[in-house]
């Protein structure tokens, strides 16, 4: 969470807010998004499975999600104290969970079965983000794939930091779809 925390205060608030087009997410959005995947994809899941027996996955709408966060209105440091308040719950939540509480699971629609096991080790939310230097963030393009911004697109012409920490974000938001799975 360290490395995201200073990329965002990198980050001005309008910098932060600054759609590429429209319909495409903004860096708090994604931010947002991260956030709805750590909560639903990642605990959510693995909460689901550990308390029932092969549960069916309720996939989620992330346009529709993210358009009732009103993301874009709060204030970045919040939505990062959010996310690092959800990793501490989630990594208490699978800290010492015995090896069989691994193989519990449960059907996704899109994915077919899916695990604790496969959650915690498939590529978690927001691992990205945390500890790597060259997760590359982004804007969304809703039903379409992850697109890199231009710098030359940037409505304040700064430089190249906050086009970078974009570029880590659009990262890290696409290892989420490992954890909440295709469309959810």
């Amino acid at each position: 969470m360290d490395a995201l925390r200073a990329e965002s205060a990198a980050l001005t608030d309008g910098a932060a807010s600054w759609h590429p087009a429209p319909g495409e997410w903004c860096v708090k959005e994604v931010l947002g998004h991260i956030i709805e995947a750590e909560r639903r994809g990642f605990a959510g899941r693995v909460r689901e499975f550990l308390a029932k027996d092969e549960p069916a996955c309720v996939p989620w709408d992330q346009d529709v999600v993210a358009r009732e966060r009103k993301d874009c209105a709060r204030p970045l440091g919040a939505l990062v104290d959010e996310l690092g308040a959800l990793r501490a719950d989630s990594a208490k939540l699978v800290e010492g969970l015995p090896a069989a509480a691994l193989n519990r699971g449960g059907q996704h629609p899109k994915v077919g079965r899916l695990t604790v096991g496969d959650v915690v080790h498939g590529g978690c939310t927001t691992t990205a983000i945390t500890s790597s230097r060259s997760w590359p963030m982004c804007r969304r393009r809703p039903g379409r794939t992850w697109a890199m911004p231009s710098a030359s697109r940037r409505p304040d012409g700064a430089g190249a930091r906050p086009v970078l920490a974009q570029r880590r974000l659009r990262f890290a938001a696409s290892n989420s779809a490992r954890v909440s799975g295709p469309g959810g």
